[in-house]
């Protein structure tokens, strides 16, 4: 069987379930989807994006959830908020150390 290429533990979505834990945002059925969501949009969007790709991993996720999470993820400093016509949503990255529930400092961007 040939051999994968390495995964980048920073993006991976166990080391951002981690990352929530460290935080005290225990990994539900929603939060996982969303977070998988936001790994695969891989850039900042708006949250019914967020939710519609959620959807795909989790169908009972709802609008609620997906803002009260990211609301949260903000709070703790673990993604970024653009505001635009509507908030657009991004994750940070994480330090080097995948255990560590820090995101890396990153410079302010907008994405239009």
């Amino acid at each position: 069987m040939p051999e994968l290429p390495p995964q980048d533990p920073l993006t991976t979505l166990e080391a951002w379930k981690r990352c929530c834990r460290g935080h005290g945002l225990g990994p539900t059925a929603p939060r996982v989807a969303i977070l998988t969501a936001m790994l695969e949009l891989e850039r900042s969007t708006d949250a019914v994006i967020i939710l519609q790709r959620a959807r795909l991993h989790c169908p009972s996720t709802s609008l609620d959830t997906t803002y009260r999470f990211l609301r949260a993820l903000l709070r703790h400093g673990l993604i970024e908020a653009t505001p635009q016509r509507r908030t657009h949503w991004r994750l940070r990255a994480l330090e080097s150390d995948p255990a560590s529930p820090t995101p890396a400092a990153l410079p302010n961007r907008n994405n239009s």
